[in-house]
């Protein structure tokens, strides 16, 4: 055999290059977990920044600052301030409707309005700033960005009627008047 028969070619190296050893691959995972991570207590503090001083007050080098980062290193993971709006809002009402679905996939009936009722509210009580912030703020999206929020709430609204219940059935069972029910 040759020196140049043992030799890999040059593309049996760009192959090799390409394929990412397990070593790399488990790298890649633990940095995206670290992002993961970085980015989920940056949403936690922006809630509860966003909810204390609403979101058009809220400066994004005081954000940094109670973050315990720079400013360049927020705008690394997100292009503005209104993309961690969008991103904080997308994911809380992303998990509330994975709450919902659950429920409705689950229960029938005053059954499934109980459980909807009970997980909402333990939602709610972990998620209050991030509520207030969905309360207060959605209007400050581009609307692209508020019509996807808007839509995940119509959904919301929307599985209540999966309960199989309409309004003056729902209103009597928890014991309010029709018009606190909404529609």
């Amino acid at each position: 055999m040759t020196r140049a028969e043992r030799r890999p070619t040059r593309s049996a190296n760009a192959a090799a290059a390409a394929t990412p050893t397990a070593l790399q691959r488990r790298a890649k995972q633990a940095a995206t977990n670290a992002n993961s991570t970085q980015r989920s207590k940056l949403l936690d503090t922006a809630a509860e920044f966003f909810a204390e001083l609403g979101f058009a007050a809220a400066a994004t080098a005081e954000l940094a600052a109670r973050c315990g980062v720079s400013k360049a290193l927020l705008f690394h993971y997100y292009s503005s301030k209104e993309a961690i709006l969008f991103d904080l809002l997308e994911g809380y009402t992303r998990h509330l409707l994975r709450i919902a679905r659950e429920i409705q996939a689950s229960s029938r009936g005053k059954a499934r309005l109980h459980g909807l009722i009970r997980a909402f509210l333990a939602a709610y009580a972990t998620s209050r700033a991030r509520h207030i912030v969905l309360l207060n703020d959605v209007k400050h999206l581009a609307p692209r960005e508020r019509a996807t929020i808007l839509d995940h709430e119509r959904e919301l609204v929307a599985l209540k009627y999966g309960a199989e219940l309409n309004n003056r059935e729902i209103a009597k069972h928890l014991g309010i008047s029709e018009s606190n029910v909404g529609t």
